[in-house]
């Protein structure tokens, strides 16, 4: 079975099953939680290379979505008292081209992390984000040559979370972390931002940007970007 797909398949059954047993737990511990699907439109500037060969790569989202070459998020996130559990996983396939190198780059990105919720709206948690980099290099400068690097590597992160309500409809739901601390990248941060509209006590839909910066150079794979783009989809709660 192809990465992506077991990726996809431990995804989906994490989340069932923290969706299913949510309802017993709260009755019994109190628990509560969500589940949050979104679709992505992903651009990327920066460097990316492989085999001591570099280039420079600029992607719009708006050239993604010209292409609909979409992506998508799922979010999972319990907690009870102050004690918080997540776990979430992005698909982002990006596909470039300029004078110097073709690229064709599909990035899964998984994150579980723990957290202490200091208010209803205030979080601070530790994790670890996990990256898995599918690349095709076709750089077209002599000597042109086709490569396809493929790399899966860990960050350590801690970050916060500020999820205030603007008003009986209206929420903000944000995040950001930082990490890497030359563990694996050598730097990188997240920062993502919605704007939550309920539409019942049990669902909502979410709009927002999300940011990922990577510094990565190790093992052959230079992976210096920074992906962005809008985010949009639905909440569920329990």
């Amino acid at each position: 079975m192809k990465s992506r797909n077991v990726i996809a398949f431990l995804f989906l059954i994490c989340s069932a099953t923290l969706f299913l047993a949510a309802p017993a737990a709260q009755a019994a511990e109190s628990w509560g939680g969500d589940l949050r699907l979104y679709v992505l439109g992903s651009g990327m500037e920066g460097s990316v290379g492989a085999s001591g060969r570099a280039a420079d790569v600029n992607l719009s989202y708006s050239d993604v979505l010209s292409n609909m070459k979409l992506g998508f998020m799922g979010q999972t996130h319990l907690y009870k008292g102050r004690v918080s559990i997540h776990e979430d996983v992005s698909y982002m396939p990006l596909k470039m081209e300029n004078n110097l190198v073709k690229a064709d780059i599909t990035h899964w990105v998984i994150g579980f992390d723990g957290g202490y919720r200091f208010s209803r709206y205030v979080e601070l948690f530790g994790g670890v984000r996990i990256n898995a980099v599918r690349n095709t290099f076709d750089f077209k400068a002599p000597p042109a040559f086709e490569t396809k690097p493929r790399k899966t590597w860990v960050d350590p992160v801690v970050g916060l979370r500020l999820n205030p309500e603007l008003s009986r409809n209206w929420a903000l739901s944000s995040r950001f972390d930082v990490g890497g601390f030359g563990v694996s990248s050598k730097f990188t941060y997240y920062i993502e931002g919605a704007l939550v509209r309920r539409i019942s006590p049990r669902t909502s839909f979410d709009f927002g940007w999300r940011v990922l910066r990577i510094k990565y150079d190790k093992s052959r794979l230079l992976y210096d970007v920074t992906i962005s783009g809008p985010l949009a989809g639905f909440s569920f709660y329990y």
